[in-house]
């Protein structure tokens, strides 16, 4: 790791706090209470990918007809672009990103597509596999993988990439997560 990106995250670390990860933090916080087989982080993670109260949560905003909702899905698909490009630890939206080339279609052939039900636009460009069982899993992998970068170091704190997937796992988690805690803790 270059000595300038270390010393790049010790000056951010002076000027504040790293929001996003206060908010792992918060949600670390409540699957080591809510899931408290879970040995490990790793433990925790598959145990939420396989469904319960962040999925609802998860299956709340991706249908909302809101402005929550479309920054939800707006972030998804920011998330789904930068993996399409680099995946991150061998991570990606491997069976979620199933129309790749949507924005090279036709708007005929894109509505052809649309109205099977087999995919969802989530942006302008950007269009996924409408299955929920199948994108679920994959944005909470891709979210703790981003995470992990934050945390191990993997991200350079001056990288627009890094930036970019910061922030869209930052709104999707938050957006999945605020919920959950409002609803415990009004």
């Amino acid at each position: 790791m270059p000595i300038n990106t270390i010393s790049n995250w010790y000056r951010y670390s002076q000027i504040e706090y790293f929001t996003p990860l206060k908010l792992w933090l918060a949600f670390n916080s409540w699957y080591k209470q809510f899931l408290p087989n879970c040995q490990t982080d790793r433990d925790a993670i598959n145990e939420v990918k396989r469904g319960g109260t962040v999925r609802n949560s998860f299956d709340q905003v991706f249908d909302a007809q809101s402005d929550d909702g479309e920054e939800f899905r707006e972030a998804i698909a920011l998330l789904v672009k930068e993996l399409r490009i680099q995946q991150i630890n061998n991570v990606s939206f491997t069976n979620s990103d199933i129309e790749p080339n949507f924005q090279n279609l036709t708007p005929r052939i894109q509505n052809k597509r649309l109205n099977t039900g087999n995919i969802v636009k989530l942006a302008r460009e950007t269009a996924i596999i409408s299955d929920k069982n199948i994108l679920f899993p994959e944005l909470i992998e891709v979210i703790y993988q981003i995470r992990c970068g934050l945390i191990h170091g993997e991200f350079d704190v001056d990288d627009r990439r890094a930036h970019r997937l910061v922030k869209g796992a930052f709104v999707c988690l938050n957006k999945i997560f605020g919920p959950i805690v409002l609803v415990n803790n009004p």
